[in-house]
């Protein structure tokens, strides 16, 4: 649970300490349950500046770089999949054993994963189911 944007920033600063490298990471929630949010604490958690995480909507993915490594966070709210140009990019960044893949509005994939759910609960707070995959 989460009562504020800072409580659901600090989910996400915790999860990113504790993940290995190359983990997938998918998000789940409704437009402004705090999905951005809680990818601005993954990103503070690697060492790197949450004042840069945007939502990546309209452009498919943004990478971060951190002190621990690169952070992809990509989102597909808006596509069924990712454009040609998208998808070879994204291969080629998988390819290279990223740090942290982060999808907003994916499905699990057949393989191991995280999944965080987010839940508006009204006002500030914000209900955060984390669940592994193996």
């Amino acid at each position: 649970m989460s009562r504020s944007p800072k409580e659901t920033e600090e989910v996400g600063m915790k999860l990113a300490r504790e993940l290995p490298k190359g983990s997938v990471l998918i998000l789940e929630g409704e437009m402004g349950s705090g999905k951005t949010v809680f990818v601005r604490g993954v990103v503070s958690g690697m060492g790197g500046d949450p004042s840069e995480v945007v939502s990546p909507t309209y452009l498919g993915a943004i990478p971060y770089e951190t002190p621990l490594g690169c952070v992809l966070h990509a989102d597909l709210y808006r596509r069924q999949g990712f454009p040609e140009e998208k998808v070879k990019w994204l291969e080629a960044f998988l390819e290279e054993e990223p740090t942290l893949l982060v999808v907003e509005w994916g499905k699990a994939p057949p393989f191991p994963c995280w999944e965080v759910h987010f839940t508006d609960k009204g006002g500030m707070e914000r209900g955060i189911k984390i669940i592994r995959h193996e």
